[in-house]
């Protein structure tokens, strides 16, 4: 197994770049390229002798970072002529390492990057795989030592609502969500919650759950730390990072909003509006949305706020949000309890 962090030596905005790891390395003739790339994807390029650089994978990825000083966490695991690829904590696939089999150096590269910039490399580290410490589940990538699994409390199912899909209360770090910081953010899990902190006035940062579903009933619990707190809410239905909907609110003011984006395209669903349903200050809510077909309903702490008709998305995963509009010592924001049920 080998693993290293990279840090991008400026955004994805300013110009391209892109580093990565080169397994198998044989006179530089041979070989397997991973790379992660500035317009946020990932490939592979099998080396071989006599034979142009075509990469056989390109894929987007929702968890690369991009920002300036963002870090990047490559974790592959080669086991004979298979590989998984892990990417800040994140699943991504199974690879077939068979165009270039047996043994070679393992080198971290970069490239296209610009003069008088530097691309950081951390913890750059290669572990002899041991199967009687770890071994291969299907359809996700192991971990080096075997972690417990954290006991679950029973959810009840509420009313309206068939069966949990989904769940995560953020007590293992393990579970899928992103771990990453830079110069705006940091954020990962935090004592049984995922933390937000938005470094930045007029800046936002998310994440995503890797599952997808098509009509549900999403809940989570969230909590900002800080009296000039952000607005944070929950992203449903996401596609990519052109097209999902956003349910937020801002309790220092005690409004909400629902926009969406289509091809990279901002709209308005709902406007900033204000409820008594709430509440202002600091405590935990609940935020909640009920999608059936077209038909998307916002709820807070169980209160129906709102609802609307839009046919643009009718399927996809789930996700949450935070923006820090204002202050200027960073808006921080705890979220818990996450839960997907399925409608009757």
């Amino acid at each position: 197994m080998v693993e290293a962090t990279f840090v991008n030596p400026y955004s994805a905005e300013s110009d391209t770049w892109g580093y990565g790891l080169l397994l198998r390395a044989s006179g530089g003739n041979t070989g397997h390229e991973i790379r992660i790339q500035s317009d946020g994807s990932w490939e592979r390029i099998p080396i071989l002798i006599g034979t142009q650089r075509v990469a056989v994978r390109h894929e987007e990825s929702p968890y690369i970072n991009l920002f300036e000083g963002g870090k990047n966490h490559l974790r592959l695991i080669l086991v004979g002529n298979d590989g998984w690829l892990i990417i800040n904590g994140e699943f991504e696939d199974k690879l077939d390492l068979s165009a270039v089999p047996g043994g070679g150096r393992t080198v971290a590269y970069v490239s296209d990057e610009k003069d008088g910039k530097v691309t950081g490399l951390e913890d750059f580290t290669v572990w002899t795989w041991n199967p009687h410490l770890a071994t291969i589940p299907t359809g996700k990538a192991p971990t080096p030592t075997p972690i417990p699994t954290p006991t679950l409390v029973p959810v009840t199912v509420p009313s309206g609502a068939s069966e949990l899909l989904y769940r995560d209360d953020f007590d293992d770090s393990d579970s899928e969500w992103p771990i990453s910081s830079g110069d705006t953010y940091d954020q990962g899990y935090s004592k049984g919650e995922y933390r937000f902190l938005v470094k930045k006035a007029g800046s936002g940062n998310w994440a995503q759950a890797i599952p997808s579903f098509t009509d549900f009933d999403v809940r989570v619990q969230a909590r900002n730390s800080r009296a000039q707190a952000g607005n944070y809410g929950l992203i449903f239905r996401f596609q990519n990072s052109d097209n999902y909907y956003v349910f937020w609110v801002n309790p220092a003011s005690g409004s909400y909003r629902a926009i969406k984006y289509v091809s990279g395209e901002f709209s308005t669903m709902i406007p900033w509006g204000n409820s008594p349903f709430i509440p202002r200050g600091n405590d935990p809510i609940v935020l909640r949305v009920v999608a059936r077909g077209a038909n998307l309903t916002f709820y807070v702490n169980d209160y129906q706020i709102d609802n609307l008709t839009d046919s643009s998305f009718r399927s996809g995963r789930i996700g949450l949000w935070v923006e820090n509009e204002v202050a200027t010592d960073g808006a921080e924001v705890f979220f818990d309890n996450l839960r997907v049920f399925s409608l009757r």
